[in-house]
């Protein structure tokens, strides 16, 4: 009796690779979403600087979420209790027709990017792990 062997292997490592990418993907999104929910806003400027990047080197997948403004590290890693949102001041002009600022988060909090494990988020990217079944 002849055994006949197939080599499969590239294709499940393709396969395999493939949903790597979209478990990180999808990290990549719950990770900025709960970002996002507790970053202070200031006219936007913090939130729309807000990136996000998938980079595969070999059989290695890496996912990255941050922020291109300079002050978002400082904000994050501040001690808890150092800072509190604040509202915008009363700008704008009802005669002239300019809306009054509204641009501000009173859920922010120091820890807006760092601790995205705990809580709702943690469960989330625990159940995108159905990705990997087979």
């Amino acid at each position: 009796m002849a055994v006949k062997i197939i080599d499969n292997f590239d294709a499940f490592e393709k396969k395999v690779m493939k949903k790597a990418q979209q478990f990180i993907a999808g990290a990549n999104a719950v990770i900025s979403a709960r970002s996002r929910a507790e970053a202070p806003i200031a006219y936007g400027t913090l939130v729309n600087s807000l990136k996000t990047s998938i980079k595969v080197n070999g059989t290695e997948v890496v996912g990255e979420v941050g922020y291109y403004v300079t002050y978002a590290k400082v904000l994050d890693q501040a001690p808890a209790g150092s800072w509190k949102p604040k509202p915008p001041k009363k700008y704008g002009n009802k005669k002239k027709g300019i809306p009054q600022a509204n641009a501000w988060n009173p859920r922010a909090k120091p820890g807006f990017l760092s601790d995205f494990m705990d809580g709702p988020a943690a469960r989330d990217i625990e159940n995108l792990k159905t990705i990997f079944r087979f």
